[in-house]
């Protein structure tokens, strides 16, 4: 699961550049390199499962009850991320010019490459998250705070190293009318990072079972971006996406992280990060 994340991150994001930035396709080259992903990950999961003999023909009544009870919530879960990722794109393209949205789409990519580190974390995580969590004692709760606090704080420093030398990688290999992407970088990564706290509080959401929290989001999130990218757009410009995509993540980051805090309790606000630390090392 790990290699396919972070393959099909990789994937997605170099077939976007390649459309966007060579073939000069616009927001076509990625929505192209969104479905050529798509459809390669797709091919190379159910050879997997075949080959791992996944694929049954047997029908289990409690296994389906209970990933219909803790998919269909992830669905609309799943298209409100789809319309957070495509929104600005076709607010930007009826509003500015396509030729902006290319620019744009070049600063989104960019930045994304944080999104492949913290979702690869994410991924990585989550299994040692879940138990630490089943132990419940004192100390696990603490790592599990103190971890979920670096792991956002790492996120931020990352985001700041890649738009520090962001200019300097676009001076090199991207065509001189991509240049003004790199303005876009900071907004976006900063979007990821709130991003990264959304994954800490989510997965103790997906670990109690209470999803139903996503399917309302969802709806939430759709209205809630459509409106900001509008303003924000009509007020800023292009920027104005950017403005709007971290501010989602933020507001989302925010509700679940306070449906989470309600729903399990941990030590968010009484931990010695030095004490965390030293039993790390």
């Amino acid at each position: 699961y790990g290699y396919l994340s972070l393959g099909s991150s990789f994937l997605n994001i170099s077939l976007g550049l390649l459309f966007v930035v060579h073939f000069g396709l616009s927001y076509e080259g990625r929505l192209l390199g969104m479905f050529i992903t798509g459809g390669i990950i797709t091919v190379i999961s159910l050879a997997t499962f075949k080959k791992e003999k996944l694929l049954v023909k047997e029908w289990n009544f409690d296994f389906a009850k209970d990933a219909l009870f803790f998919g269909i919530p992830l669905t609309f879960h799943g298209l409100g991320s789809i319309a957070l990722e495509t929104m600005d794109r076709f607010f930007i393209a009826k509003m500015v010019s396509v030729a902006d949205l290319g620019i744009y789409n070049v600063g989104y990519s960019f930045a994304k490459i944080l999104l492949i580190i913290i979702t690869a974390f994410n991924t990585a995580w989550t299994p040692f998250m879940f138990e630490k969590i089943k132990k419940g004692d004192s100390e696990s709760k603490k790592h599990v705070v103190f971890m979920s606090y670096a792991f956002v704080l790492a996120s931020f420093v990352i985001l700041l190293f890649i738009t520090l030398i962001a200019p300097y990688f676009f001076g090199y290999f991207i065509d001189e009318e991509y240049q003004k992407a790199t303005k876009y970088i900071f907004w976006i990564g900063l979007g990821y990072v709130f991003m990264a706290g959304y994954f800490m509080m989510a997965n103790l959401l997906f670990y109690t079972k209470k999803v139903k929290i996503f399917a309302k989001l969802a709806f939430f999130n759709i209205i809630l971006n459509f409106v900001l990218n509008y303003f924000l757009i009509f007020n800023f410009g292009v920027i104005g996406a950017a403005y709007a995509t971290t501010a989602s993540l933020f507001i989302n980051f925010t509700i679940i992280s306070y449906v989470a805090i309600t729903n399990y309790e941990l030590p968010w606000f009484s931990i010695n990060p030095i004490e965390q630390i030293r039993r790390i090392l």
